[in-house]
């Protein structure tokens, strides 16, 4: 018999740079809108399943996606995008501050 670890699928990671940082952005923003993720998902015609993925940060996270998010969270979809691409230059600052030679 398997162990339970052999088991469990690896975690997906996502082909684009910014899914991990706009998905908890995403999520955010529709908590604090009081939005559920039943709802958003019926209103933005996706499965349950790819909004977890996509506020989880493992995407896939198209850009057609991201608009009609936007639009049903009444979110400014350049200012989402900025706040991850700040988040991302920090999390890149603080792994070269941890190792300056990791290869860029």
């Amino acid at each position: 018999m398997a162990s339970r670890n052999q088991t469990k699928k690896p975690v997906e990671q996502s082909a684009d740079l910014l899914s991990p940082f706009l998905g908890p952005l995403l999520l955010e923003a529709r908590e604090r809108a009081g939005v559920k993720q039943e709802v958003l998902a019926k209103k933005t015609r996706m499965s349950d399943a790819k909004l977890r993925k996509i506020e989880s940060g493992v995407g896939p996270l198209r850009k057609a996606d991201l608009e009609l998010i936007c639009k049903v969270l009444d979110l400014d979809q350049d200012i989402i995008v900025l706040e991850a691409i700040r988040d991302l230059r920090s999390f890149i600052l603080a792994r070269l501050r941890r190792d300056p030679k990791l290869p860029l």
